[in-house]
């Protein structure tokens, strides 16, 4: 458990400092503390991932300066987004690119509530581009971090699924081409 909160607060830490470095030498909004607390919420526990969101966000408002604190509340927005497109354990790397994308969303919309952006078209295209971004972004973050956690031995977004579960579902694939087989002869 120690060692899970060292890692944890480890990963996130490098993720604020790469957003807040793609923030000021590129000027790129790189949103990845928000999939970082994402797959946390996942693979830990909902309540420590909303603290994680407070403590990082409340980082990066205080380093770029900003006289509201709001990123703690656009990455709790993001964490309930992406629960609610997750609400059970993901079976496939696709689940996870839902995820991000419903957090991307979810953290660009709390961004223009926040922020106060201006512009529809301006809305349209940051939520198309941060949607396509979280969705590629996100099975890349659960490899990595999944890798990183069976290194480890931590808990795990996907946690592997016992043989006996594959077996079942192979099995039941083979009834089911069967059945179709037979209703397709005369």
């Amino acid at each position: 458990m120690f060692l899970q909160k060292i890692i944890e607060f480890t990963v996130l830490g490098v993720a604020v400092l790469v957003e807040l470095l793609a923030g000021s030498i590129f000027f790129l909004y790189c949103p990845l503390a928000v999939l970082v607390v994402v797959y946390y919420s996942r693979a830990d526990s909902f309540p420590a991932a909303m603290f994680d969101a407070v403590i990082a966000g409340t980082v990066i408002d205080l380093v770029t300066g900003r006289s509201e604190l709001f990123s703690p509340f656009l990455l709790l927005i993001a964490i309930f987004a992406a629960r609610i497109v997750l609400r059970r354990e993901p079976d496939s790397l696709l689940e996870c690119s839902l995820a991000g994308a419903a957090a991307a969303f979810g953290a660009v919309i709390a961004e223009t509530v926040f922020a106060g952006t201006s512009g529809v078209l301006h809305f349209i295209a940051v939520a198309i581009f941060c949607c396509a971004a979280g969705a590629l972004a996100m099975p890349v973050t659960v490899a990595a971090l999944d890798g990183i956690g069976r290194l480890f031995g931590t808990e795990l977004f996907m946690p592997e699924r016992p043989a006996s579960l594959d077996a079942r579902r192979a099995a039941r694939n083979r009834r089911v081409r069967l059945a179709a087989d037979r209703r397709g002869r005369p």
